[in-house]
């Protein structure tokens, strides 16, 4: 997953949204130690069971020269900017099942 960070662990904080919170670092430190690129991409419900659309958005652009903490950091946030653009298509296809901003906890969210 790259839009929610799962259990204990911390990710990296962005602005999603309009608002801070954390996604994982994951998938662009694999990236940038393997040489793998990241391409946000989504799925998208159509109106028959069977009619379903996919978008890919470009490859992220990742800083491989900067030490690994600040390229991590940087290409997360790419990502956040990628994954609303994606979101933002069909908001009402993005299952999320878990407080995600800090708002969410504050306002009583399981």
């Amino acid at each position: 997953l790259s839009d929610r960070v799962v259990g204990p662990s911390r990710g990296i904080e962005v602005d999603f949204f309009g608002e801070k919170t954390q996604l994982p670092a994951g998938p662009v430190t694999v990236a940038l130690r393997s040489g793998a690129q990241v391409v946000p991409s989504a799925i998208y419900f159509g109106p028959r069971p069977d009619d379903h659309h996919i978008v890919f958005r470009p490859p992220l652009v990742l800083d491989r020269s900067s030490r690994i903490r600040a390229a991590v950091t940087n290409g997360t946030r790419e990502l956040a900017r990628e994954l609303e653009l994606l979101i933002g298509r069909a908001p009402e296809q993005w299952h999320m099942l878990q407080p995600n901003w800090p708002s969410d906890r504050a306002a009583g969210s399981p």
